[in-house]
């Protein structure tokens, strides 16, 4: 997490909620009243995924998004070809990611303590590179008008 603060400035990101097995963040220009639920959590969140074979870098909706509202973002992911858009006509209930990019393979779990930071170093490269992409930063300016209809939490913590 130290890399992701550190450099969040930068990156014009706002760090949420993570763990060992994922980093969270948004675009700055997603921390908005309408799409922050708490200061550690947003309906529509960036992650940087720990888990399965390879590391995956995606933007997905939580539970929170209403059903309307998800199937504008899945025409919107569809029509922008976002990468690895969901196929299906419909976008799924709960968690929806509707942009995700394959990166390294994933070694975390066969690294050595002594050789981790050079893994974690060599994965945020990657991510940096992909959170600067022309494709993410396309893809992050084309949510936000969507991201301005998303209903606002009875008790915004964002303050307007």
């Amino acid at each position: 997490m130290f890399l992701v603060t550190r450099d969040a400035a930068e990156l014009k990101m706002w760090p949420l909620h993570s763990t060992k097995t994922y980093v969270r963040f948004i675009p700055q220009s997603w921390r908005i009243k309408e799409n922050m639920e708490t200061e550690t959590w947003s309906t529509v969140v960036c992650e940087i995924n720990l888990v399965g074979n390879f590391v995956v870098f995606k933007a997905f909706i939580g539970p929170r998004g209403p059903w309307d509202w998800r199937v504008k973002m899945h025409a919107l992911a569809q029509k922008e070809k976002f990468p690895n858009t969901y196929r299906a006509a419909q976008p799924p209930p709960q968690w929806y990611s509707f942009y995700a990019v394959k990166g390294p393979e994933n070694k975390a779990y066969d690294i050595s303590a002594e050789n981790i930071a050079d893994y974690a170093s060599e994965v945020w490269t990657w991510a940096k590179a992909e959170i600067s992409s022309e494709r993410f930063l396309k893809m992050a300016k084309a949510v936000l008008p969507l991201l301005a209809e998303l209903p606002v939490m009875p008790h915004p913590v964002i303050k307007p």
